[in-house]
């Protein structure tokens, strides 16, 4: 249970975690797999939905395809899930003696 002014993470699925495997180790709790997992569904149906823009040829301001002021979402999604598989990888391989 959180306090007032306690910092807010992403916990999707740790309590299902903690209930279904209640000796989970770390790795299996942590938000950033699943933090990774999520942006990286975004970044796919991101990319997804750019192809059938690059495909029906859509157009913003004057003549400029719509894919490329669109290109942003996917990239910026697959860097996000790089981001937090790399902190994942990171808690998952560091010696618990040293943190």
């Amino acid at each position: 249970m959180r306090g007032p002014g306690a910092n807010t993470s992403i916990t999707i699925g740790s309590d299902f975690a903690n209930a279904v495997v209640p000796t989970s180790p770390q790795s299996l709790n942590d938000e950033d797999l699943e933090a990774a997992a999520v942006s990286a569904v975004v970044a796919w149906h991101a990319w997804r939905y750019l192809q059938l823009e690059i495909e029906f040829e859509d157009q913003v301001l004057i003549d400029t395809p719509a894919w490329i002021a669109h290109l942003v979402v996917p990239l910026a999604f697959a860097l996000i899930s790089y981001r937090f598989a790399c902190l994942a990888a990171g808690r998952l391989f560091v010696d618990k003696d040293t943190a």
